[in-house]
């Protein structure tokens, strides 16, 4: 059997060096994306469970719990009351927003703000222990949120 050319040799060797490259590449962790890091990751499955799995994502923030409260209060709705669990809450919490068509009976600890119904859920979970201190039925948008977990 006759040798590999030099220029094969080349050819094989750039081959293999792509090839392991391609395969590092699958098996590097995947710490940059912050998805396992990040406090509000867990939360996101205990808000679905709490709005009975209607509606559409709409992003998730994670703030202090009191802020949430504050945010409440400034809304066109600021004579509603927060539940009370959020409202004694001290420390932070993650809000995940679903957009859709709730009612406060028919999401875990449902809170109707201005209305009965909304088209809006806000369900807010503490940090720590990823139980919900509420959701919020809302008929607009309380705040701003982020679609990616940083």
């Amino acid at each position: 059997m006759k040798p590999p050319s030099p220029s094969h040799r080349r050819a094989l060797l750039l081959l293999a060096l792509a090839l392991a490259l391609a395969l590092s590449g699958c098996t590097s962790p995947r710490d940059a994306l912050g998805t396992n890091s990040s406090p509000c990751f867990r939360a996101l499955a205990v808000a679905k469970d709490a709005v009975g799995g209607r509606g559409v994502y709409d992003g998730v923030r994670y703030l202090a719990a009191q802020a949430l409260v504050s945010a409440l209060h400034r809304a066109e709705h600021s004579g509603a009351r927060p539940p009370r669990a959020l409202a004694e809450a001290r420390d932070a919490v993650c809000a995940v927003n679903y957009r859709g068509r709730f009612s406060s009976g028919a999401v875990r600890s449902g809170w109707p703000v201005g209305r009965e119904r909304g088209r809006f859920a806000v369900v807010a979970v503490d940090a720590k222990s990823d139980a919900v201190l509420g959701t919020l039925v809302l008929y607009r948008p309380l705040l701003r949120f982020s679609k990616v977990l940083a």
